[in-house]
């Protein structure tokens, strides 16, 4: 009974309304035409054992096949990688003297058998903690709509990172709201370029006023965070641009990207996050486990900081 309801609950929205909303439904079916949206990979993963029999292989199979080497084979040599790659940063990391170093990620304690266990309980995000992410973002995005000034007014959000592309990790999810102002003031990337710093700044004093914790600034965004479940809040980089894929072709930005140094060419990345999000919302559900996978795998085994002034 309890799977007839759950697979009820997939179908209380229409296909049409999930397209219209990715953040909510960010697992896509890469076969389907019109695509198909779901709001978990297990979700996902039911559609496509029931409509697309072949994709129901094991988490590894898709990418280990080749004809030098077995799925066993690899595995090993991807685990040995990782375990390599660990230690050889770690032991390049300082501060203070002192070696930044964790304690092991639980990864390694893992077994190739029950990788995709692990990936599905302890990884992939359920709908309770879906909404809930989901929620707090949307209140910070009309926090911002309903009280910026004129010149910081949004005239889009565009809700990046792992929580819009659906590669979030269950505790560890973060995401990048892209502000595309409605000032005719800045109708390019270099005019906003020139006033970023300023644009922060503004940012940040404005922020105070909403429901989130300022936790700094970069050269690009302001760095929030925003609570969501208990003992869990999100980090969330909010970052002002400027929407010129309506303006431009991609070959247009392209070329004016080549002809800028490459300092400069950053200023181009927030403005494309939504090509990021249609890239890999076409991706299958089994990319976005291994995405989830080496993404945990690195906040579990190194100390990143970013650069927060």
């Amino acid at each position: 009974m309890l799977s007839i309801y759950k697979d009820k609950m997939v179908r209380l929205y229409s296909f049409s309304y999930r397209r219209q909303n990715p953040c909510m439904f960010p697992e896509a079916c890469d076969i389907c035409v019109p695509e198909r949206r779901f709001m978990l990979p297990a979700h996902k993963r039911q559609h496509d054992d029931a409509k697309h029999g072949n994709w129901s292989s094991s988490f590894y199979d898709y990418s280990l096949s080749t004809p030098c080497y077995n799925s066993s084979d690899v595995l090993s040599a991807r685990h040995s990688t990782l375990s390599h790659l660990s230690n050889t940063y770690r032991s390049t990391l300082f501060r203070n003297d002192q070696e930044l170093s964790p304690p092991p990620s639980p990864l390694y304690n893992v077994s190739k058998s029950s990788l995709d266990k692990f990936v599905k309980d302890e990884l992939e995000p359920d709908t309770e903690y879906n909404a809930s992410c989901c929620a707090v973002v949307d209140r910070l995005c009309k926090f911002m709509k309903n009280n910026f000034p004129a010149e910081l007014r949004p005239a889009q959000i565009i809700k990046g990172g792992s929580l819009g592309k659906g590669t979030a990790v269950k505790g560890k999810s973060d995401a990048d709201l892209v502000v595309f102002l409605a000032n005719r003031k800045f109708d390019s990337i270099q005019f906003l370029q020139n006033d970023m710093d300023t644009v922060l700044n503004d940012m940040k004093t404005y922020l105070h006023f909403g429901e989130c914790t300022i936790e700094g600034k970069t050269q690009h965004a302001v760095k929030v965070s925003v609570s969501c479940h208990k003992e869990h809040s999100h980090d969330v980089d909010i970052l002002p641009s400027v929407n010129i894929l309506d303006k431009y072709s991609k070959k247009e930005i392209y070329q004016m990207m080549k002809d800028r140094i490459e300092t400069d060419q950053a200023f181009y990345s927030a403005a494309l996050v939504p090509l990021q999000m249609q890239f890999v919302s076409q991706r299958p559900t089994k990319l976005k486990s291994l995405i989830r996978l080496v993404k945990y795998w690195r906040k579990t085994s190194f100390n990143v900081c970013a650069l927060v002034i």
